[in-house]
């Protein structure tokens, strides 16, 4: 299987990265984007240098299909694996220190590791399949499952989450971080947005019971992939 990097201003391919055996379900970049991580259907992350095409790291967290991948940086008083966080970096790597890998897996878990000192720090269950997962804060992070759970985590005390409530909605298919809350999208084509206190503050409309796929956003507008074809763009509401 291969992942391409394409090139913003000629539209040419830059890279090309061969290693996974099977589907590549979603990448995460790393610091200035040098490097990027992969997660596979294949079971396992992979830590790249893009400019050797060359796979720097393979994390293998034993939990079948890997669904989603995140990058973030944690409050300097969480554990990364290591006393200083850290390995010696290999050839290629840049900026991996002090940052947390996440990853959400098809058999429930959401697992942690330090990206630097490749430790596993945590893995905990989830009601269902984890389809996507990000940090919201330096301490907390935010998962969404393909039975239409969302589940809040503090980063220093992951034994059992902050909150975890269901929202009929259908399976929560991506999740993009906005202040202290975030935006949400679903399988039934609802967005929303979900406050610092947890609790659901307002919608986007639009799509039509289509699901949507991805949002993302310019720091201007928020932009929602959907699939009835449509990417639609809506002002950030301050």
């Amino acid at each position: 299987m291969q992942l391409k990097i394409w090139s913003a201003e000629t539209g040419q391919c830059a890279a090309t990265l061969i290693g996974h055996t099977a589907g590549i379900l979603q990448t995460a970049i790393v610091g200035r984007g040098k490097n990027i991580v992969s997660c596979s259907r294949d079971g396992s992350a992979k830590l790249w240098d893009c400019g050797t095409q060359k796979c720097i790291h393979t994390f293998t967290p034993e939990c079948g299909v890997l669904n989603t991948c995140h990058v973030g940086i944690p409050d300097n008083g969480i554990s990364l694996g290591t006393p200083d966080g850290c390995h010696t970096p290999e050839p290629g790597e840049s900026f991996t220190e002090g940052k947390m890998l996440l990853l959400g897996c098809e058999n429930y878990d959401f697992v942690g590791y330090g990206l630097c000192s490749r430790s596993n720090v945590f893995k905990c269950t989830c009601p269902s399949a984890v389809n996507c997962c990000t940090m919201i804060s330096a301490n907390c992070a935010v998962c969404g499952t393909q039975d239409g759970h969302l589940v809040v985590w503090d980063l220093r005390n992951m034994m059992t989450p902050l909150k975890q409530w269901k929202e009929s909605r259908g399976a929560i298919l991506s999740i993009m971080p906005h202040k202290q809350g975030f935006y949400s999208s679903a399988g039934d084509g609802s967005c929303f947005y979900v406050n610092e206190e947890h609790t659901v503050d307002w919608e986007l409309t639009g799509p039509d019971c289509e699901p949507v796929y991805q949002i993302a956003n310019d720091k201007v507008s928020i932009y929602t992939g959907c699939r009835d074809g449509n990417i639609r763009r809506y002002p950030i509401r301050t």
